[in-house]
């Protein structure tokens, strides 16, 4: 395994990220959510705006004050090295798009459909709630997903293995949450999208060992989320 300085958080920490991630947010919160917003309007069928809001707030909080070691150095990082960083970022998100559209294709010509059910969703939310859409894709996701996939499963893998197989590992688990909600439903027609979306992990994965910020690898996640949302709106 080849050395690294690579600041990385401890397994307690990264264990209760996750199980924060696959327990409280994927799974209790949707049922939280559903019980406040019916106690302030029974006949509601969407979740309450301003309830989600405050909810993912909080979330973004308790994840940065999990791994608020990586957080803290990050910005050490970045602050000392944001004009090598800012080129990083731009090119990583070009390298992103293309990995992106090229593997859209290949999974599109595979499984003879558009868009992933993650994308539809998506898709249905802009159209219900178009602010609510731009801050969950836009702010909420990219922070929250690279403090646990990033700041927190890559750093602790990094730490222990080489630097492939934490970012495969790493972009593994990022790619199966993006279809999860499929498998469950029993669409395993999305399985083909696992590579797409360990596909961005990987390049996301890269940026973090690079400049070893996850700053950087927010930036590009943002970046990038930025263009599928316009594109999206663009679309409607």
């Amino acid at each position: 395994m080849e050395k690294t300085n690579m600041k990385h958080l401890s397994s307690t920490r990264c264990i209760l990220l996750l199980l924060f991630y696959f327990v409280g947010y994927t799974y209790l919160l949707p049922r939280i959510l559903t019980v406040l917003t019916l106690m302030v309007d029974p006949q509601a069928t969407t979740f309450n705006i301003p309830i989600s809001v405050v909810s993912y707030v909080m979330i973004m909080v308790f994840v940065i004050w999990v791994a608020k070691p990586i957080w803290l150095d990050s910005i050490l990082q970045f602050k000392a090295n944001w004009k090598k960083y800012l080129p990083m970022i731009f090119a990583l998100v070009f390298l992103t798009v293309m990995a992106n559209y090229i593997l859209n294709i290949l999974v599109s010509i595979i499984t003879q459909t558009g868009d992933s059910e993650n994308q539809k969703v998506i898709a249905e939310n802009a159209i219900v709630a178009p602010a609510f859409t731009i801050f969950s894709s836009v702010i909420f996701a990219p922070i929250v997903e690279e403090t646990i996939f990033r700041g927190g499963v890559f750093t602790c893998l990094r730490s222990r293995v080489s630097f492939s197989w934490a970012m495969l590992i790493s972009s593994f688990l990022f790619g199966f949450i993006h279809i999860m909600d499929s498998l469950i439903e029993g669409n395993f027609t999305d399985v083909t999208y696992l590579f797409l979306y360990t596909g961005i992990g990987l390049v996301l994965a890269y940026g973090y060992e690079k400049s070893n910020s996850i700053i950087v690898s927010t930036g590009v996640h943002m970046c990038n989320n930025i263009l599928a949302i316009l594109s999206l709106f663009l679309t409607l």
